[in-house]
């Protein structure tokens, strides 16, 4: 190891034990009626080490082995999240969410909403708490998307883009699209058919039209004013989904990261996005690895982890070759079906016989 990556490894070390003495005299007043200013003071403290945590993305994480826990509220240690996360990459870097949720509470009017995500950050601090004090050496938490918020306006134009694709009038616009359609009814018209199948509103969506979809989202959810017309959420919703993949993969080019994905709605679109970006070697592999971590996390029994010592198995799963074998598979897969990407039950059928194997040989 050389001076430098120690240094920037020990910077990161210490930047986790400063972060947890301020989440841990945060939390009574996350209880409070100032909350607000609590996510401000935990805000404050990433933006003054900014360019310490760029010097970290940018020379110690930048070999592009690093995975990136990302468009989740938290990793759930105590359901055994920890443990596939571990399974991929060298370093595993969770993207804060804490610095994430502040942003949000800034810009809801919905009262109730806030109450929510109240509960959620506070659900979260304890999350990385309990990170910080017991899994440090190996999982570390960096407001990366936070600090790459100036990036938020080319995340936008492209999101505004893509939500326009989605429909048939070639010349719309959003100040067009605002005056025209105000029902789910007047959208459904309006969409290219195609599209109608390809949004999601949540990661329990049925196999429905997308206008019953569309209510049984409304029904769900709490965040908008009731003044809001459907056309406004509708627009709303996919244009926020589509800034946070866009926001992802920005991040992930930046820094050479690959982001580690467990919801479907962050995976759905990030694979629905990126096709419309030019097909480099770069993009390819935060493809290859948003599919291959996605997967791995809904094929691995969690049970199994129940028994198992977490260091331990982070040590030994760095002998197995584990991520090697399954990506060895893939390509081997792609070249013989004509260097054509292969279909993602395809993916799935390689990781599950792999993960088997492993636990099999543990």
């Amino acid at each position: 190891m050389n001076t430098k990556q120690n240094y920037l490894e020990n910077a990161l070390y210490n930047m986790q034990v400063e972060y947890c003495n301020i989440l841990k005299s945060a939390q009574k007043g996350l209880n409070t009626d100032d909350f607000m200013f609590v996510i401000d003071e935990i805000n404050l403290f990433w933006y003054a080490n900014r360019n310490k945590i760029k010097m970290i993305l940018d020379y110690l994480l930048s070999n592009g082995d690093c995975f990136m826990h990302t468009g989740a509220s938290f990793l759930d240690v105590g359901a055994f999240e920890h443990f596939p996360f571990v399974m991929l990459g060298e370093y595993h870097i969770i993207d804060d969410p804490v610095a994430n949720f502040g942003e949000s509470l800034s810009k809801l009017e919905n009262r109730n909403f806030k109450k929510y995500l109240n509960k959620q950050i506070k659900l979260t601090v304890e999350q990385n708490i309990n990170i910080i004090e017991n899994h440090s050496d190996i999982i570390q938490i960096l407001p990366i998307r936070f600090i790459n918020n100036s990036d938020r306006k080319y995340s936008l134009k492209a999101s505004q883009d893509a939500f326009l694709s989605l429909f048939k009038n070639e010349k719309l616009t959003i100040e067009k699209y605002l005056n025209l359609y105000k029902s789910i009814e007047d959208i459904d018209v309006n969409l290219k058919e195609y599209c109608k199948e390809i949004i999601i509103f949540t990661d329990t969506d049925k196999n429905d039209s997308l206008i019953n979809r569309f209510k049984a989202f409304l029904n769900k959810t709490d965040i908008f004013q009731s003044n809001k017309t459907d056309a406004e959420i509708f627009m709303a919703t996919l244009v926020g989904y589509f800034m946070q993949a866009f926001d992802i993969i920005l991040v992930c080019l930046k820094y050479n990261l690959q982001p580690y994905l467990r919801y479907i709605i962050p995976f759905h679109n990030i694979l629905l996005l990126a096709h419309s970006l030019p097909q480099d070697p770069e993009i390819k592999k935060i493809l290859l690895n948003a599919k291959i971590s996605y997967l791995l996390h809904h094929s691995v029994d969690f049970d199994i982890f129940k028994d198992l010592n977490f260091n331990e198995f982070y040590k030994k799963i760095k002998t197995t070759g584990f991520e090697d074998k399954i990506k060895n598979e893939i390509t081997h897969k792609i070249k013989n079906n004509n260097q054509k990407d292969i279909c993602i039950n395809e993916y799935g059928k390689i990781i599950k016989t792999n993960i088997d194997y492993l636990f099999l040989n543990l």
